[in-house]
């Protein structure tokens, strides 16, 4: 409408108003001649430059222009009064219509052309910024897996019974990871219930030594949080922070409230606990929480010298 109205006010310009409003096929013709200029953009945006400049036919292209430019010779052959136009300002009217419309096509052109290819650079940009977190996401799974498998391991020699327990609520954790890890959100529902299955299978190991203090809290129906984001802090705790030789206090804390997240675990250190992999995951988790939550996070690892903390703070609507 804003090109439309510039339009206007310069073919009056040339042309005043009183002196051409009996002329109707005059503005029939500005009418026609610049809704095909917005077309001509509307065009390349969303079919020409994807499907013919971008895609290896530029001959095809070049005909798709060349057509184009005729529908305006055939609109001045159809109103012939639009040569009025510049009647004030050329010699050769005809010929000063002609240049006059190939530089709007030009400029509709470049136009385009910029919008269209900022539009394929943002494109790319988050097709890499989802590919990169793809790719953490599944480095999530192996080491997790490794992890769980250790422990039905460990139960596997003792001859528990608790090990076929433990296979069958790892294949429906697995399964959520599989299911859900192509999810940009998810609800927080569904990710408390998840982390309620791991806490569970783990149950299955822990020793008396261990006082295990978990509490969640808020409304986790009401917002979404990206999935399998908070995971290696929880391993970490029953990694590091269980000991069947040495008493320990493990402690899970998440509060929903209003749009924020929070995340608070903390776990005393104990000698036997597994050193393999150290930092792994945490790294991990960084990286995606800044692809996933730029400058709308707080993260805080405290390494004491009897206990570990993490406290992390989610903005969900930022």
């Amino acid at each position: 409408m804003v090109f439309l109205f510039v339009q206007f006010i310069q073919y009056n310009a040339f042309n005043p108003l009183s002196e051409s409003f009996s002329n109707i096929s005059k503005y029939i013709a500005f009418f026609f001649s610049n809704t095909l200029l917005i077309l001509f953009y509307y065009l390349n945006y969303y079919y020409a430059f994807p499907k013919l400049l971008f895609n290896n036919k530029k001959l095809s292209y070049c005909l798709f222009v060349c057509f184009y430019i005729s529908l305006f010779f055939l609109l001045i052959n159809i109103f012939p009064d639009y040569i009025i136009i510049s009647e004030k300002v050329a010699h050769n009217p005809f010929l000063f219509l002609i240049i006059f419309i190939m530089i709007r096509l030009l400029l509709i052109f470049f136009v385009s052309f910029i919008f269209y290819n900022q539009k394929r650079k943002i494109e790319e940009e988050k097709n890499d910024l989802k590919s990169e977190i793809y790719s953490l996401r599944s480095q999530i799974n192996p080491h997790f897996l490794f992890n769980t498998l250790n422990n039905i391991y460990a139960l596997s020699l003792i001859k528990s019974d608790l090990a076929g327990e433990s296979i069958i609520k790892l294949s429906s954790i697995m399964r959520y990871m599989i299911k859900e890890q192509f999810n940009d959100l998810i609800p927080i529902r569904n990710e408390i219930d998840y982390i309620n299955s791991y806490i569970e299978l783990e149950k299955l190991r822990l020793p008396n030594t261990v006082n295990l203090d978990i509490n969640f809290e808020g409304d986790f129906n009401r917002n979404k949080i990206a999935p399998l984001i908070f995971l290696p802090f929880i391993e970490n705790v029953f990694k590091h922070g269980v000991s069947s030789e040495e008493s320990s206090i493990v402690k899970i804390k998440i509060t929903v409230s209003e749009d924020t997240f929070w995340l608070v675990v903390q776990n005393t250190k104990v000698k036997t606990s597994i050193k393999e992999f150290s930092g792994f995951g945490i790294n991990n988790v960084k990286k995606r929480l800044n692809l996933l939550y730029p400058n709308n996070y707080e993260l805080e690892i405290r390494n004491e010298d009897a206990s570990y903390i993490v406290n992390l703070k989610l903005n969900l609507h930022a």
